[in-house]
Order: structure tokens, then C-alpha cells, then sequence
């Protein structure tokens, strides 16, 4: 495929043009790359880390029809929104990518090949621990006798659901190495490894980043955990007029206190020159319970001038869970840095 840019035109382009839209970019379908449609890639680009160019290669384009599609099905919630919605719809609680599409093909087959179901049934219900275990049911899966459109469909939907059991838990510097793998060593995962890299790298246990608008700029921020720590890094940017900055970067630190509660501490930071200085003593305290839809915030030492409650939300939308029924480290940092940057958006470097 060509790469897609301003005053490209036909199939392709409109097929981005109608992703872009399921993806929450409201622009006009008519096969056309025009400069609406060029602000709306590199918002995208900008919006999830990627290099701002405004045109679409292959991999991209791809990388589009996956999560349009999964969006569709309910596997993906697009960073992007509508400016000016004062609304923080919680979202569901997460499910392998692999597992929907076995169950979708489950439900799909239950009557006409029962067999097909079945495999279905059986390959989403076991945890794969390595690639090798996955690679010889994806073996066996190419041997048996099913009719060959649903093993095609079986087959893709499995390499996601192995690399998202190996993988899910995963940090940054062993997802990093993914890519290669996939491409050198597991090739037999391609294409759709390449795919579920992709949202691994976007939303995994241990590495990923959401965003959403206050005052009609959009906040885009990346957690990283770290391996056998209760620390993570925090990175947020700002997206104002085509253009993302870094606007703070800090660490925190997310302890499970006892079987019901998460402490989530958010210190802050100042830029200076080229570094951000933290503080230890100055941070933001976010009780995370089992036992509530909502987190409870407690700012200490000097986070508590930075408060800024004029983002135009409703208060307790922005203190309820990001995920109601999730009782998770991930769904407890989510919530607090969500809090943090509409509540206490002083403490950020101004755009």
C-alpha cells in the first residue's frame, strides 16, 4: 500500500476516513485526503505517542482498522473524544482481545458446526504461560479437520489470545522486544502479533496511558510500572493546537495495604531546564477501595495550593473508579492520575 497523505485519494482513503470516525474523529467520508482528514492523523499520532506526520504507511493503516475494529466490538476505548463533553463514561472491565473473538466465533458456530464452537470454547478457557505452549495448540489447530474459513478465523483469534496470557502482565522493556521476536523468531504469529503488540504497547498491566479533554485541551499520559517495585513512571503531555508537550513528569508509588485498599501517591515535580525535580513530600494521596465506586484524594504539603476544580466535570465523576467493578493496581492508578490532572491541573507545566 501507498502511503496515504494530503491529496491522496480512493478505496484506501476512505476506509481510514471511516475508522477515523469509529475512532471518535468526525470528518467527511468521500475517499479524499484533505486537510481535515490530515489534522485528524496527526491528532491521533499526537494522542498516542506516535511520530507526528500527518500521513499513514502501512502500518498504521493497519494499526487504525484493528482498533476501529475493536472498538466496534467493545475491546477498545479511543483516547479521542468530543471537545467540550463534560462526561467521564466508566469504562468496562477489560478482556483479552483473543477471548472476544473465540467467543464471538463460539456464538457464531454454536449451530452450524458445533465443532468449530467447541474448539473455540476450549482454546478461550486455558491461561497460556509461554509461547511454546501456545505455538503447539496453533499446531494442532492447522492439523484438524475444521473447515478451513473458521480455522483461519480460530487461528487468528488464538495467537491473541496467547500473546495477551504471556504478554499481558509484561513490562515495557520485555513487550519492547516483542516486536522482534514476532517478526524474526515467532513468525508464526504475524500478522496478528503485530496487532496485538500494538495494544499491548497501549494498554497493558503494566504499561499504559490514557487521555481525555479539560478545558479543550486533551491530556494524554503514559504510567510505567516498574519490575518488582512498588513504583511507576508518570508522563503526561498536552495536546493544544496540533502541537503535544511534555507538561509534567514525575514518579509514583501505588502499595496495596491490606486485602481491600490501594494507596496510590502521585509527588510532585517541577521542570527545571531539561529535568523534572520531584519531591517526596509534596504528593497526592488516593485511598482506592474494594468497598467503594470512588477514590478518596487527601493532598499533602505543597500539592495542596495547586488544586484547581474549574475543569467542568461534575465532582464525583471524577473521583469514581475508571473501571466500577475492577479491584486492581491498574485500575487504581488510572483513577488517581485521571483525578490528578483535572483536579490539581496547577501543579502541570502550563501549555
Amino acid at each position: 500500500m501507498e502511503t496515504l497523505k494530503l491529496g491522496s485519494a480512493g478505496k484506501e482513503v476512505q476506509k481510514l476516513q471511516e475508522w477515523l470516525n469509529t475512532l471518535g474523529y468526525y470528518i467527511l467520508q468521500d475517499a479524499k485526503y484533505g486537510p481535515e482528514d490530515e489534522k485528524a492523523v496527526k491528532d491521533f499520532q499526537s494522542a498516542y505517542f506516535l511520530p507526528v506526520t500527518g500521513m499513514v504507511d502501512n502500518y498504521l493503516f493497519k494499526m487504525f482498522r484493528t482498533l476501529a475494529r475493536d472498538t466496534e466490538e467493545g475491546d477498545f476505548t479511543p483516547k479521542m473524544v468530543t471537545p467540550g463533553v463534560s462526561s467521564l463514561a466508566p469504562q468496562p472491565l477489560p478482556i483479552n482481545p483473543g477471548v472476544r473473538e473465540l467467543q464471538k466465533i463460539g456464538t457464531t458456530n454454536a449451530k452450524t458446526v458445533p465443532a468449530v464452537a467447541q474448539t473455540a470454547t476450549n482454546v478461550a478457557a486455558k491461561r497460556y504461560t509461554t509461547l511454546a505452549a501456545g505455538k503447539a495448540d496453533y499446531d494442532a489447530l492447522l492439523k484438524s479437520n475444521l473447515p478451513a474459513a473458521q480455522k483461519t478465523q480460530l487461528a487468528g483469534a488464538l495467537k491473541k489470545k496467547i500473546l495477551f496470557d504471556v504478554y499481558g502482565k509484561a513490562y515495557k522493556n520485555e513487550i519492547d522486544a516483542l516486536r522482534a521476536t514476532i517478526q524474526s523468531r515467532e513468525t508464526w504469529l504475524m500478522p496478528e502479533g503485530m496487532d496485538a503488540w500494538m495494544q499491548l504497547t497501549l494498554d497493558s498491566e503494566n504499561l499504559f496511558n490514557d487521555g481525555f479533554y479539560r478545558k479543550g485541551i486533551y491530556y494524554n499520559y503514559t504510567v510505567e510500572r516498574m519490575a518488582n517495585s512498588e513504583t511507576a513512571r508518570l508522563l503526561v503531555k498536552a495536546v493544544k493546537n496540533n502541537m503535544s508537550n511534555v507538561v509534567f513528569s514525575t514518579s509514583l508509588t501505588a502499595k496495596i495495604i491490606g486485602p481491600q485498599q490501594i494507596d496510590v501517591d502521585i509527588f510532585m515535580a517541577k521542570n527545571v531546564g531539561y529535568t523534572w525535580q520531584e519531591s517526596r513530600a509534596d504528593y497526592l494521596e488516593s485511598l482506592f477501595s474494594a468497598t467503594s465506586d470512588a477514590i478518596t484524594p487527601k493532598p499533602m504539603g505543597g500539592m495542596t495550593a495547586l488544586r484547581d476544580t474549574n475543569h467542568g466535570y461534575n465532582p464525583a465523576e471524577i473521583t469514581r473508579k475508571v473501571i466500577t467493578k475492577d479491584f486492581s493496581v491498574k485500575n487504581a492508578i488510572k483513577t488517581a492520575v485521571r483525578y490528578f490532572i483535572l483536579d490539581y491541573n496547577k501543579a502541570l507545566k502550563a501549555v
